[in-house]
This record gives structure tokens, sequence and C-alpha cells, in this order.
């Protein structure tokens, strides 16, 4: 368990982004926000939840040619806290990206990652599966209809 028990479902749920935020369905709940501060030199940005909870944070790592992200628990951007980190496979990549999620322990305890993500760059989907098997954890595909181009809408399931 990466971030929480209270974020598990026994069942696929549809999560749907727009702009900066994630809602469930078709009624616009909100579930997660994505912050950032503005006044800031680092790029650091904030998942929090309906309440303004704030669960992780979220770090692009500057002068990283593979577009290092890392991911921290709660508002703490310190190594003590590190969960994950993503990051591109490849430096060049075109059409076709696949992105590896290490876990902080990755390199001292296993050789697999926790989960692969593979996507094309093109019509903007991805799907993230368990290490290296075709176990699908998640999916996420762009909606294209007028609806989805106007609230610039992606479904994650």
């Amino acid at each position: 368990m990466v971030i929480g028990q209270e974020f598990v479902t026994q069942h696929p749920v549809d999560l749907e982004m727009m702009q900066k935020t994630f809602s469930l369905g078709m009624n616009d709940y909100l579930i997660f926000q994505v912050k950032s501060k503005i006044a800031t030199v680092r790029d650091i940005r904030y998942l929090q939840d309906a309440y303004g909870n704030i669960f992780v944070s979220l770090k692009h790592k500057a002068n990283d040619a593979h577009g290092r992200w890392e991911v921290f628990r709660g508002e703490s951007i310190e190594q003590k806290d590190l969960l994950f980190s993503v990051k591109q496979s490849s430096v060049f990549q075109l059409v076709s990206s696949k992105v590896k999620c290490i876990p902080t322990f990755y390199t001292r305890q296993k050789s697999v990652p926790d989960f692969r993500i593979e996507g094309a760059f093109i019509d903007s989907s991805c799907t993230i599966y368990l290490g290296n098997s075709n176990t699908i954890v998640a999916h996420r595909h762009q909606q294209h209809n007028l609806k989805s181009t106007i609230r610039w809408k992606t479904i994650f399931k």
C-alpha cells in the first residue's frame, strides 16, 4: 500500500480529470485536487482530497533527462518521506512511452518495480500494470468529443 487504505475500492471506479481536479462520474463529485503554490521556484504540486487535506507532494526533478517526478508523503519534500519516483524509461520517446514507477526501497530490496506504466503520447492514453506482469491496475484514456474538448476531460479506470 503506497498511499493509504482509504483509497482502495473493491470494484473499478471511473475518475474524470478536468483541468486541475479529479471528479467521480457524471455529477462532478470532487475526490482529488492538484494544487501548486503560486510564488515558488521549484515545480512542486500537492494532491489533496475534497476537504483540502494534502496526502502527497509531487516534485519535478530539475535537470533530469528522464523527466523524473518524486512523490512524497504529505506536504514534505524531504528524502526521508519519499514514497516513489516515476521516470521515462528512455530519454528519446516520440510515439510510445514507457514509464517506470520506482519505490524508494527498489534498489535495496528488489529488482522489479511495483508498477509499470505504458502509453502512447499521440492518443494521450496509458495503462498501469502490476510490476512486470500483464495485470492491469489502472487505465487512462482521453475522451474525444465536444464536451471533453471544452472541459478538457480525461478518464481514469
